[in-house]
């Protein structure tokens, strides 16, 4: 197949990124005036919603650390063909799901259909690191769409972030049929570990 330039697959791709983050915002609902008897009560009700909030912040930060390694794969990657186009977009297919498993999860968390909620959410964070280290392996096999001069420092470490990535989803996904709740605790860590990561990286 003909290779082109990458520019139209990362303005597309930064697209669906940016509607997949911001519609997480719509799972949290604001308390309705007329249920509001007093002040403290409104902080109550807040209160009541924290699972929506740690949903919202947990993928929050997941969405914006995949969009983040997603440009970093771009940087590298000068040229692209229909398969790197169909794998990227089966990418942003799971991408744009999870606002619905954040949902989800925020609706039935401490219920009694938590179980399947953590391990749809799981299964799905799993399939996007699977569907990134696809994305990644495609592009770098052979070096068929890397740029010219290329730093083969940078590859090792997405060689390397993208494997561990992978390894501790599946881990994290396989613990939600053993222990759910460890899973979670488990894929909150996660995000923050890469969190951190990535803004250790940003400072050296």
């Amino acid at each position: 197949m003909p290779k082109e330039d990458t520019g139209r697959v990362e303005s597309f791709s930064d697209g669906v990124f940016a509607v997949a983050i911001t519609l997480l915002v719509l799972d949290l609902k604001v308390p309705q005036q007329r249920d509001v008897t007093a002040n403290t009560h409104l902080w109550s009700m807040l209160a009541h919603q924290w699972p929506s909030f740690l949903a919202f912040v947990i993928s929050f930060i997941t969405i914006l650390i995949m969009w983040i390694n997603h440009h970093m794969v771009m940087k590298l990657v000068q040229l692209n063909d229909g398969n790197f186009m169909l794998i990227n977009g089966l990418l942003l297919m799971f991408i744009t799901i999870i606002p619905f498993t954040t949902a989800l999860l925020s609706a039935h968390i401490g219920h009694e259909g938590a179980r399947a909620a953590i391990i749809i959410y799981n299964g799905t964070l799993f399939a996007v690191a699977g569907m990134f280290q696809g994305f990644w392996r495609y592009a770098v096999k052979n070096e068929r769409l890397l740029s010219s001069g290329y730093d083969r420092l940078d590859v090792k470490r997405i060689n390397i972030q993208f494997g561990i990535g992978l390894i501790m989803y599946a881990i994290t996904f396989i613990l939600s049929f053993i222990l759910t709740k460890v899973s979670l605790c488990l894929c909150v860590l996660l995000t923050f570990y890469f969190l951190a990561v990535g803004l250790f990286k940003k400072r050296h």
